[in-house]
């Protein structure tokens, strides 16, 4: 290699400016004042010491790019090739995890079959209690199965106080007058839901429609809530009550306004169901 040497005036010169003469300002001339410009300041060695460190860095650099390649220090580290003892141990521990893996398989295997037996033994014996319990079955009365219960009818026909039971349907602020209502009410009143459904759905009057629906309402209300059958059932009461009514006005002669009152009906529907007896007349009379 080689070192680039370079004297300190050759640095001096190269990077400090030369020190020029002071410059007259125009102020000055003109009111005949001369005032000395500030001279240039000397470089300092920290700046010197800056510009050697440049000039070594570049010559290091040089050096390297022109140095040979076999003088260059490989800085690939190469691995180790492992020793022969090493290299036996390490086999042995492969072989001692493979076989402890073997060996947790075959007791899953063993476990999988003792699983499956066990099961196949629960099985049979299940097989064998469902058969016992047919024949149990078979041995057996048809009366425990298909008899009455005592609790049957007392308790859907009657409430706690003995009374019947019986399922309401309540339509509240229905269109029209009470009085057009009741006359629809006095003809179903104590007749059996087939025959009202009937007799509702082919009279002429408006206030059949919302007392149809008021009445199959009922119906339903005592099928869902109280187990009852639809065909022994009959409208125990109805009854129609005034709702309240709005005020207004229409044009008659003369284009004079007269008053008149829209009214509106609450209205009730009760059923009950038949008894035996009850069920028999309603066959006679049919």
């Amino acid at each position: 290699g080689w070192l680039m040497l370079v004297s300190s005036d050759s640095l001096m010169s190269a990077f400090v400016p030369p020190v020029t003469e002071p410059r007259t300002p125009s102020s000055a001339l003109r009111h005949n004042e001369l005032r000395q410009a500030p001279l240039a300041t000397t470089p300092t060695p920290v700046f010197a010491a800056m510009a050697l460190a440049g000039c070594l860095a570049a010559s290091l650099r040089l050096v390297r790019r022109h140095a040979p390649t076999s003088a260059r220090a490989h800085m690939v580290q190469l691995k180790a090739e492992p020793s022969e003892k090493e290299s036996k141990e390490d086999k042995e521990e492969e072989e001692d995890e493979d076989e402890e893996f073997e060996d947790e398989e075959a007791a899953e295997e063993d476990d999988d079959d003792l699983d499956e037996l066990v099961m196949d033994d629960d099985d049979e014996d299940d097989d064998e209690d469902f058969e016992d319990e047919d024949d149990d079955f078979e041995a057996g009365d048809d009366e425990v199965l298909y008899g009455e219960d005592e609790m049957d009818d007392g308790f859907f026909t009657t409430d706690e106080d003995g009374e019947p039971l019986e399922a309401v349907c309540k339509a509240r602020f229905l269109k029209g007058s009470p009085w057009k209502f009741r006359r629809v009410l006095w003809q179903i009143r104590g007749r059996t839901y087939r025959e009202a459904l009937m007799l509702l759905e082919f009279m002429p009057w408006r206030a059949c429609r919302p007392t149809l629906c008021a009445l199959q309402s009922a119906a339903a209300n005592a099928q869902n809530q109280f187990n009852m059958d639809k065909a022994r059932l009959y409208v125990y009461s109805c009854k129609a009550d005034r709702g309240p009514y709005s005020k207004r006005m229409r044009p008659m002669s003369k284009g004079q306004p007269h008053q008149y009152r829209r009214r509106s009906t609450h209205l009730e529907i009760v059923v009950r169901e038949m008894s035996d007896s009850e069920m028999m007349k309603s066959d006679q009379y049919a």
